[in-house]
């Protein structure tokens, strides 16, 4: 639950980056070690999965503000084949959208893995 507390956080920054700029170049992370350092295993479970929550809500909600022609905006000038979950060819157009169609579907292969179950909450759709 670290790992997608963290992933939140970067993509968060990313998305909002995404409409002040007009390339799609960000910085990685290292996984292991934000999780380590974090020390989420030594946190009250409810603590953790209540962050989780708040902060996929927020991200929900920032991600419903984003103006169509930010989100649509296409650029070849990207390094999202080094920081996106699906396979991007470098140089291949990519927008703002899918960078959150891709974060989605990064949230909800891990739901997926913890229990089939919670890849849809009731009565939310992921997009």
């Amino acid at each position: 639950m670290g790992h997608l507390i963290d992933s939140a956080t970067n993509n968060h920054r990313r998305f909002i980056l995404a409409q002040l700029k007009r390339d799609l170049l960000f910085d990685g992370y290292e996984q292991d070690a934000w999780v380590d350092l974090q020390r989420y295993q030594e946190a009250r479970w409810e603590d953790v999965l209540g962050l989780w929550e708040a902060f996929n809500l927020h991200l929900a909600r920032v991600m419903e503000s984003v103006p169509e022609e930010s989100r649509l905006r296409e650029t070849t000038d990207h390094n999202l084949e080094s920081v996106s979950w699906e396979d991007v060819v470098p140089g291949t157009p990519v927008s703002l959208d899918f960078m959150m169609r891709d974060y989605t579907g990064h949230l909800r292969n891990h739901l997926r893995q913890i229990d089939p179950a919670l890849s849809e909450p009731p009565g939310r759709q992921l997009r």
